[in-house]
């Protein structure tokens, strides 16, 4: 029981050491990262996006209508297209 506890505490160690360097290396280089959920249509974006886009978390409700307001216009029907590939999997 004793090891399964430690091996448990190094893989969270590990896992939590892999993610400050993600947020690190999100920060230097101006990129963030989200994820969606292809029924709700709700977007978890990451810190940095909110930095990106000059927001606080939780000050904007982000889905897959409203980031489009936040898209660079050149990118705005890449992102449409890839949004209603999204919602074809439904």
């Amino acid at each position: 029981m004793r090891q399964a506890l430690n091996s448990l505490q190094a893989s969270v160690t590990q896992l939590t050491d892999t993610h400050q360097r993600l947020v690190e290396a999100q920060r230097l280089a101006l990129v963030g990262d989200w994820e969606m959920d292809v029924v709700s249509g709700a977007l978890s974006c990451s810190d940095q996006v909110y930095e990106i886009i000059g927001r606080s978390m939780g000050t904007v409700e982000m889905n897959s209508e409203n980031v489009l307001t936040f898209i660079h216009p050149d990118d705005k029907n890449i992102v449409k297209n890839h949004f209603n590939a999204l919602a074809q999997i439904k």
